[in-house]
This record gives structure tokens, sequence and C-alpha cells, in this order.
């Protein structure tokens, strides 16, 4: 998530560097300071499940990531009882995240471009207003993400092997099963 959260502070001025991991979320939804630095932002990893490995053979086997873009917006208006002003300012910011994150990915060799998933109200009072962007991408699990990579690449190198065979034949003429070396 560090590299999508440089990436939003790279591409989202509105929030004036304002963006940060989990734990300063955290902290900051608890405070209750009238005049916060406003607007900013918080990623954070929501949820991942994993699809059924694919793979006869061999390991293969889809993650969904969600994760979100919790934004804070202040009322800066005080007399908006109703919290119109704060609606406006999240309309403001959506283009901007959108326009961030959707489609990208900071590692395409590893994770799907993000697609925006869904969005919400998380909490409101007369203060301040945050909100919710959720976006998913996928990865794909594979061989060598696996315990028995590793356990496999302890193991000497296969090099050769001897084996002595004992074919069992049928008379085609007769029908008299016998044993025998070949």
């Amino acid at each position: 998530m560090n590299r999508v959260i440089e990436h939003i502070r790279g591409t989202c001025s509105s929030f004036e560097g304002r963006v940060a991991g989990a734990v300063q979320y955290a902290e900051n939804a608890l405070k209750t300071e009238e005049n916060p630095d406003y607007p900013c932002a918080y990623v954070v990893l929501d949820n991942e499940t994993a699809e059924d490995n694919v793979g006869m053979n061999e390991y293969d086997q889809k993650v969904n990531l969600t994760f979100s873009v919790i934004v804070f917006v202040a009322n800066a208006e005080l007399g908006d009882r109703r919290g119109q002003l704060m609606n406006d300012q999240i309309a403001l910011l959506r283009p901007e995240v959108f326009k961030s994150l959707l489609r990208y990915s900071p590692d395409k060799s590893l994770f799907t471009p993000f697609e925006f998933e869904s969005g919400s109200v998380i909490y409101m009072d007369a203060v301040r207003m945050i909100y919710s962007f959720d976006f998913s991408t996928s990865y794909r699990l594979a061989y060598d993400d696996t315990w028995q990579k590793v356990e496999q690449s302890d193991l000497a190198q296969y090099k050769q092997a001897q084996v002595d065979l004992l074919v069992n034949q049928t008379d085609p003429v007769t029908g008299i099963y016998s044993v025998g070396d070949k």
C-alpha cells in the first residue's frame, strides 16, 4: 500500500501531501479537533479473498484484493447543519481520486489495474465527514509462492536412475502367460 500512498500524494494535489496509512487513519478518526488539516486521505487494506486453486499439477490461484481510500473533509461552514458543503467537497475530490487510481497498478506484472467498487459515508458530524472510496485489484499465486517450491529447492539435483524391468508377456499363439527379463 506504500506505493499507492505515494502515488496519491503525487497525483492528488487537493490533499497537499496529507495521505497516509492505516495507523494514521486510526489516530485521526479518534480526534475531535475542530480545525484539522483537511482534506486528507488514508489508504487502508480491506480484504483479500482467494478463489480456488485451478492448477492440476501446479499451483495457480487468483486472489482478489480490496482497499479503501478514506477521505476526511471538514465542514467549513459550521452553520451548515445538513452537511451539504461536505458533500460538495467529496464531489470535487471524486474526479481527482478516480484520475489517480482508475486503471493504475503499482506493478503491472503483479497486480491488475485498479477498479472502483463503491463509495460510502463512514461517519459524519457537524465538524467533518469521513468518506470511503473502495477499489479492487487482483494478483495470482503460483508454484514459486508455495512451500513446495522452498522444500524442493533444498533437494539434491536428480541426475540418473537405473531401473531393472520385469516384463510380463503373453504368447499371442498359445495365450500362455510368462514373466521374463527383457
